[in-house]
């Protein structure tokens, strides 16, 4: 296993947002607290604040999230270590796919397990733990109910008529699903092991959200890792003065547009905020909830509440209630003892926007990170591109680019065979002249065979020239389908294959441990050879 880093200017994958971040140009500083760096963790060490009081409560809510599963040491030691006042976390989230979804899901949790690593390293008097968010209350089944393997699509066909969290799904359609992904692996060597544990979680009397858990609890606990599910009551009960202030006052609005006006001063805002930035579930839909006259109500018009009976309606359904895209890392801020946030280039340019919202709520702002971008060529591909002069590298270009990279190597070839032609010319003139000097009759029999010399010459050139053309099509299309292998028709390897397809590739300690030794800053874009 080797991993190769990537420079992100040479990468293609970043937005000039996303670069400037990564570049630490002083225009990013005022949507920021602390840039991702050492100095920067260190004032954020300092400054952060976390309750005994709230430690407790996410330390009860975990334990129970956890019941049920068997607990290795190292998780078990991880949860208790957050009722310390020197423990802190490190957060990834996402919403929660079948089968984990595409293989970005997959690098953020290494990436969450990599930053604590590091930061154990630099700052070793500190407890560090990497959380995996699940957003199990987000509602849209259509981004998460399918995966595409070797062509193949998988589809997860679940109740059309419910529009509710997906974490509140049942499993049900999934184990016939997992029957389907085991065909399409069933002759690989090693697959029986994750075959059983897709088969274990999807089965049983679990909702979705465990299901999910108990996954990526089998891949990462070795690891430290820990899975929150926000949706838990004690936990938003933290949440609950923000909850009422958003639908009393709805100032995170006003913050976001506030933000966003200068941050569009020299770049593209992200997101655009609503005048009340909250859910409502009503057991069917989650919908946003809206306010009309003195009169609160779900968009689709379910009536909620009025605002004399707010306080009372909030209290007795905040299970109910979650926040969007907006107020989300507030909640996230609020119920956790967070560093930092790792996301990809999308979600930090959105973060970038939020900082108003976060001081209006006087919630400490995380420090932002680049997720790392990895992309995984297997070993003979590594191989046979080395042999044809193509760096991995060199794949990030563009086709253009490629082309004129390989016919340059070529055409060098055919200039030294040129070169030797000529030379070839030079002595004809050279030896006649010196040869009629002695023996004139000499003259035109010499001239007559370099003539045909020369003609066959040019003839080979001419069929060296299209043999050449035919070795660099050849060539361009290894390379091209190598190239289209990280980075097809806009859409990279680790969004469009997924999380199963790799699984008996990757080792996770350690590939984990690959990645904590090379954190050395934001926006690193990676190749694996595995």
């Amino acid at each position: 296993m080797q991993l190769l880093p990537i420079a992100a200017e040479n990468s293609g994958l970043y937005s000039k947002l996303a670069l400037d971040f990564i570049a630490q140009k002083p225009e990013i500083k005022p949507f920021i607290a602390n840039w991702p760096d050492k100095s920067g963790f260190t004032n954020q060490i300092a400054s952060r604040t976390f309750s005994a009081e709230n430690r407790k409560v996410l330390h009860q809510a975990l334990v129970q999230q956890y019941a049920g599963l068997a607990l290795p040491e190292i998780t078990q030691t991880q949860l208790d270590s957050l009722l310390d006042e020197q423990t802190f976390t490190v957060t990834t989230g996402q919403q929660i796919h079948i089968f984990l979804g595409p293989m970005y899901v997959y690098w953020k949790i290494v990436s969450a397990i990599g930053l604590s690593r590091k930061l154990k390293q630099d700052f070793p008097d500190k407890h560090f733990v990497p959380v995996f968010w699940m957003a199990t209350e987000d509602h849209d089944f259509a981004e998460v109910n399918h995966l595409e393997i070797f062509n193949n699509n998988l589809v997860w066909d679940h109740d059309p008529a419910f529009g509710g969290p997906v974490g509140h799904r049942s499993t049900e359609g999934l184990p016939a699903l997992s029957t389907e992904l085991d065909e399409l692996f069933s002759r690989q060597e090693g697959w029986k092991e994750f075959s059983a544990m897709f088969s274990e979680a999807y089965s049983g009397n679990k909702n979705f959200a465990q299901a999910t858990r108990e996954l990526v609890h089998k891949l990462f606990a070795q690891e430290g890792l820990l899975i929150l599910d926000p949706d838990d009551v004690q936990l938003k009960e933290l949440f609950r003065p923000i909850v009422l202030d958003e639908l009393k006052e709805g100032k995170s609005f006003g913050a976001v547009e506030a933000q966003s006006a200068e941050l569009e001063k020299s770049y593209s805002r992200q997101l655009n905020p609503r005048e009340i930035n909250l859910f409502y579930f009503d057991g069917t839909l989650r919908d946003r909830i809206v306010k009309e006259g003195n009169q609160y109500k779900t968009a689709e018009g379910i009536a909620l509440c009025d605002t004399a009976s707010l306080d009372t309606f909030v209290a007795e359904n905040l299970e109910a209630i979650s926040p969007n895209v907006v107020l989300r890392p507030v909640y996230q801020e609020v119920i956790l003892p967070n560093l930092a946030y790792i996301g990809g280039p999308g979600e930090i340019a959105y973060w970038l926007q939020l900082k108003g919202v976060f001081d209006t709520y006087q919630v400490p702002f995380p420090i932002l990170e680049n997720r790392k971008s990895v992309f995984v060529v297997n070993p003979k591909q590594a191989e046979n591109l080395e042999k044809m002069g193509i760096g991995i590298a060199d794949l990030f270009k563009d086709e253009a680019e490629l082309e004129a990279l390989i016919f340059s190597q070529s055409g060098k070839e055919l200039s030294d065979l040129q070169s030797e032609l000529n030379s070839i010319a030079e002595l004809k003139d050279a030896s006649i002249g010196k040869v009629a000097s002695f023996l004139p009759k000499w003259a035109k029999p010499l001239a007559e065979s370099f003539n045909q010399l020369e003609k066959n010459l040019k003839k080979a050139e001419s069929d060296i020239l299209a043999d050449q053309r035919q070795q660099e099509e050849k060539k361009l299309d290894k390379v091209f389908k190598a190239k289209k292998s990280l980075i097809d028709k806009g859409f990279t390897q680790e969004r469009n294959q997924y999380v199963p397809q790799y699984l008996l590739q990757l080792k996770g300690a350690e590939i984990c441990a690959e990645i904590g030794q090379n954190y050395d800053g934001v926006g690193a874009v990676f190749v694996l050879i595995a």
